[in-house]
């Protein structure tokens, strides 16, 4: 299960590579681990600056493809 979630977080990209749609938050290394606790995955980010508007965008991103994946 976490590595289909993995695979969904493949959809993320980086918010700084836009002109390089190809770079997702999976192969660039963002994503440690993912733990899945009922119907609630847990997902480690290697984030830079916390609360910057670039990063907030990634997390939103991510919440967004994980819960339309069900």
């Amino acid at each position: 299960m976490t590595e289909t979630v993995r695979e969904q977080l493949r959809a993320v990209s980086l918010p700084s590579a836009a002109e390089d749609a190809d770079t997702d938050i999976v192969s660039a290394g963002l994503v440690g681990d993912i733990s899945i606790s009922g119907d609630t995955a847990h997902i480690q980010l290697a984030l830079g600056a916390p609360h910057s508007p670039a990063e907030t965008e990634l997390v939103e991103d991510v919440r967004r493809v994980i819960t339309e994946a069900g």
